[in-house]
């Protein structure tokens, strides 16, 4: 007896060489768009058209490609719920599948049917590169890593420290670090602390679903970045990834997008880094029109391609080289360079600097005090002139010297003290109404006055 079972059940074999219109859009890595020297389009590359091809073979179908007229993946523009974009040409049955990059949302799958996801996708921030800073002084860098607390601790530290081989390994390790890394500082490094500051701005592409996720989330982050771009709309949203990522480059404007395709454009571009912080992860899969009958088939196919490995191989062919690394880094290597040791010289020559202000000011002061002593040396040995009439001569006494007991008009008298060293002499002529008061500095002449003969007769 047969069971209730169908004796011939239907097995699809295929489109049987139909031909399906395709729309797609040019979303790099994934789909490629290849221009001639007009800017007509010439051909598709990249891993959806890889996996469209693939399809075609599979399940016996050929395709026409196209793309929306307003280049965008499609988002809700009316409350109607009319979308524009590659979901728009669904919705409106204008094509039969979407080969691409598409977002797989909740919002989308009221309106189309979608395949089982192929990629899953990260969305993430593009900032300007921080400049790298120089730190002139990184050879005098000293101490350890953590502060020691106690004073006994300190002691012990301080004692052990005295040991060159420990200072050497310390301040080689200390040296290395702060020579050959460089950790980037970056303005902030999350969505939350992006949407709380104001000196950057910050926006993403026109038409894509990180629109209405951001514009419809609950999340208070979410809400606070959508009051941000929709209050300086027309500045902050750009037509596509490329536009964004030259406006991050050159402005001070965060670009949000999704990763794969930011990583894919920015790949020869070292002066623009993705933030470590990853947020809205979703799937990318082909979307069908609402209700076809052959999703099922697509997806079976694409699981099938899923579990072969071709998305992998895939992804070697078609995601470009990488030249310089888009994400952040934590220790970023770089060479030793002149500028790095700037500070050593810088300090050699402030120690010139201040070592010659020192034997400057240590030359005038010896000269001062040479020229003082020099002046003061004169003023207790220089003779002054002193005149006065005969017999009206008060007394006086003259430095180093004893007073002179005698002041007899017609003689000589000479009083030297032993420990000076200048001999001063005391003459009058008869004819004269004044005396006159000499002084000897010289060493030889000193010991010369002292001969009676050479003092009486010396005139």
């Amino acid at each position: 007896m047969l069971k209730d079972e169908k004796l011939f059940p239907e097995e699809f074999e295929g489109f049987n060489k139909r031909k399906l219109r395709v729309a797609t859009l040019h979303y790099p890595p994934f789909v490629k768009r290849q221009l001639d020297s007009n800017g007509n389009i010439l051909s598709y590359t990249g891993m959806c058209i890889e996996m469209l091809d693939a399809l075609a073979n599979r399940l016996n179908f050929t395709y026409d490609l196209m793309e929306p007229a307003d280049k965008t993946f499609g988002i809700e523009v009316n409350e109607s719920g009319e979308w524009n974009g590659l979901i728009g040409l669904l919705q409106r049955r204008e094509v039969d599948l979407v080969a691409g990059a598409l977002t797989i949302t909740h919002t989308r799958e009221d309106v189309v049917d979608f395949t089982h996801p192929y990629w899953e996708e990260p969305t993430v921030l593009v900032i300007r590169e921080p400049t790298r800073t120089v730190d002139m002084f990184a050879f005098f860098k000293q101490g350890a890593v953590s502060e020691i607390k106690s004073s006994s601790g300190r002691y012990i530290v301080g004692t052990w420290w005295i040991f060159v081989l420990v200072i050497v390994a310390t301040y080689t390790g200390n040296l290395i670090a702060f020579l050959t890394t460089n950790i980037p500082k970056l303005p902030f490094s999350t969505l939350e602390q992006m949407a709380q500051q104001k000196e950057y701005a910050y926006g993403l592409q026109d038409g894509i679903v990180q629109m209405m996720l951001f514009k419809t989330s609950s999340n208070p982050t979410y809400k606070r970045v959508w009051e941000g771009i929709s209050s300086h709309r027309d500045d902050v949203l750009v037509k596509d990834t490329t536009e964004g990522l030259v406006k991050a480059k050159n402005e001070k404007y965060i670009y949000i997008g999704e990763k794969t395709n930011i990583e894919a454009e920015m790949a020869s571009d070292c002066n623009i880094t993705l933030l470590p912080e990853e947020f809205f992860k979703v799937g990318f899969g082909f979307a069908l029109q609402d209700g076809d009958p052959y999703g099922e088939v697509f997806n079976k196919e694409i699981m099938s391609i899923l579990e072969g490995g071709l998305i992998q191989r895939w992804k070697k062919k078609h995601w470009p080289a990488e030249h310089c690394k888009a994400t952040v880094k934590i220790a970023h290597v770089n060479v030793i360079s002149f500028r790095d040791c700037i500070g050593q010289f810088a300090l050699l020559a402030a120690g010139i600097g201040v070592a010659t202000l020192i034997l400057t000011a240590e030359y005038l002061i010896l000269h001062t005090q040479k020229r003082r002593f020099l002046k003061k040396k004169k003023r207790r040995i220089s003779v002054a002139s002193v005149s006065r009439r005969v017999g009206s001569v008060p007394p006086f006494k003259i430095p180093q010297a004893d007073r002179l007991e005698d002041e007899t008009p017609t003689m000589n008298k000479l009083s030297v003290n032993e420990s000076d060293s200048a001999v001063y002499s005391v003459s009058s002529t008869p004819n004269s109404s004044c005396e006159n008061i000499d002084v000897i500095t010289d060493e030889a002449n000193v010991n010369n006055s002292r001969k009676p003969s050479d003092t009486l007769n010396g005139r």
